[in-house]
């Protein structure tokens, strides 16, 4: 516990702030000590071993990310688990990180000094103090993390095609549905951190944790992005083209391409056709039109005192659906149906009751076979699920239970000979 507690103040990574987090935290802060009290007496002391060439720091970012770096007597980086606070009033936080789940921290700040407030027990705690980061090192640290990999990957880059590979056999893929009103992007920056943006078919955000890369030489990286965590990758790098391949396991991989974001339009270019939304009371009620930049339809619905309601429909750049299905209370209901980004096709087919996936669901290839046939409780996988070649042979089968597999599982190959049994 006291090993957590030393090292508490440099292990942040992907962090959630609230609107009213002071702004007084934004920035750089170097950790300096960490005094362990028991009945209010000072028991222990353990100061931060610093380093001018290599200060460990934690960057407080706007965006709501805390971003860590920490290092070695011999400056060699040491990579920190992802940790999540939220400020739930005052000066006051909840925290999580290693074997912290949800406490509560206390977070004082006086001019360039920070102190965190740990309850570690009901009669003791810690107080970590920390001091506001120096510009002139934060230059001197920047300029080593850059050397260590190539600066070519540095920058915004949006994905336009995903593709997955098992035994080196294309197994699917997927263009990125991009617009010009929502773009998603990944952001490589210089300390090592993916920055992530992404969006559904509506143009909400959808909230990505952040990842991050590490130089091993050459082309090869550590990754870690969605749920891949350290998984080696090459990245190769074509005036504004990038390949990325990422080992999944042994048998399989990920190639995404991406292109560099300011090779493409200009995402705040003018909009030919404004969109169209009824109000009430200063409150989107009634009908509601948005449209691409280029003019064509994104999508339809009815809003009721701010919330949308009855059916909903969303189309693609070029004309045909999208999707369509219904809200109730903002919420998703009842059946929806959703169509291939690129071709238009039908994609997947299904029921959600309050937002969440429920009942049964059908995923389909291009060609209109089943690709998956499965149920849903309450968001999450139960069950018995199918999974289908696009000959219509039998691919794999086997039971979930809470989004998690279970019993045995069986896998065939296109000729409906089994493969193999997984047992879970």
């Amino acid at each position: 516990m006291k090993s957590t507690l030393i090292t508490i103040t440099f292990l942040f990574l992907s962090i959630h702030l609230t609107a009213q987090v002071s702004q007084s935290i934004i920035g750089k802060w170097v950790p300096i000590k960490t005094d362990f009290y028991s009945d209010s007496e000072l028991e222990d002391t353990v100061k931060q071993n610093s380093n001018k060439t290599c200060v460990s720091y934690i960057e407080f970012l706007k965006g709501g990310t805390i971003m860590t770096k920490d290092f070695t007597s011999n400056c060699e980086e040491i990579k920190a688990a992802p940790g999540t606070f939220n400020h739930i009033g005052e000066d006051w936080y909840k925290i999580s990180v290693d074997e912290l789940k949800d406490e509560e921290v206390q977070i004082q700040i006086e001019g360039n000094q920070m102190k965190m407030y740990i309850n570690t027990g009901e009669r003791s705690k810690a107080v970590a103090l920390l001091k506001r980061y120096n510009d002139e090192n934060s230059i001197k640290v920047n300029k080593k993390e850059t050397s260590q990999a190539s600066q070519n990957i540095i920058g915004k880059w949006a994905p336009m095609k995903f593709e997955v590979y098992i035994d080196n056999e294309l197994e699917s893929s997927k263009k990125n549905n991009n617009n010009n009103k929502c773009r998603s992007f990944f952001d490589f920056q210089e300390d090592g951190v993916i920055m992530i943006k992404d969006f559904n078919p509506d143009c909400e955000e959808i909230k990505v944790d952040p990842g991050t890369f590490n130089h091993i030489e050459d082309d090869r990286y550590k990754i870690s992005i969605f749920k891949f965590k350290n998984k080696e990758a090459q990245l190769q790098i074509d005036n504004n083209q990038m390949k990325m391949s990422i080992n999944i396991t042994e048998e399989s991989k990920l190639l995404l391409f991406l292109k560099r974001y300011s090779a493409i339009t200009d995402t705040k270019a003018k909009k030919e056709k404004e969109d169209e939304i009824m109000y009430k009371d200063g409150v989107k009620h009634g009908l509601a039109k948005y449209y691409y930049p280029n003019g064509q339809i994104l999508r339809t619905g009815y809003y009721e005192k701010g919330l949308k309601t009855g059916e909903w429909k969303a189309y693609r750049k070029i004309g045909g659906l999208l999707y369509i299905g219904s809200y109730k209370n903002d919420k998703a209901t009842g059946e929806w149906k959703y169509y291939d980004a690129v071709n238009g096709v039908i994609d997947a087919i299904g029921n959600f009751k309050d937002d969440q996936k429920v009942g049964e669901w059908r995923y389909y290839y291009e060609n209109g076979i089943i690709k998956m046939i499965g149920s849903y409780l309450n968001g999450k996988k139960e069950g018995k699920w199918n999974e289908y070649f696009d000959n219509e042979a039998l691919k794999s089968t086997g039971y979930y239970q809470n989004n998690e597999k279970i019993g045995v599982w069986k896998f065939y190959d296109k000729y409906g000979d089994l493969i193999k049994n997984e047992k879970h």
